[in-house]
């Protein structure tokens, strides 16, 4: 919940999300993908460089970027000013 899915040609990557929605949550920095021909997920072993939860992203291109988002560093809710940029991105 609160990850967001950008699609590369045949699949589909998910960034971060939380686990309980409404209550505090750690958030998570996986990067996982589904495969459209396959019909399979797959946990990819890049991450992100913190547990985000609601980051923002947008492919252009062969490149994905991501931004904004919040996560939770001490027990403090913050909301991220950064932004990263995935170039080339090649699921297979």
């Amino acid at each position: 919940v609160y990850a967001n899915m950008v699609r590369v040609g045949e699949v589909f990557l998910t960034f971060g999300g939380a686990d309980n929605p409404g209550e505090t949550s750690e958030g998570s920095a996986t990067i996982n993908m589904y495969n459209t021909t396959s019909d399979e997920w797959t946990t990819l072993s890049a991450q992100l460089p913190k547990n985000y939860t609601a980051i923002a992203a947008v492919g252009l291109g062969p490149s994905i970027y991501l931004f904004g988002g919040s996560y939770y560093d001490n027990n403090v809710f913050t909301l991220s000013d950064k932004y990263w940029l995935i170039p080339c991105i090649n699921p297979s």
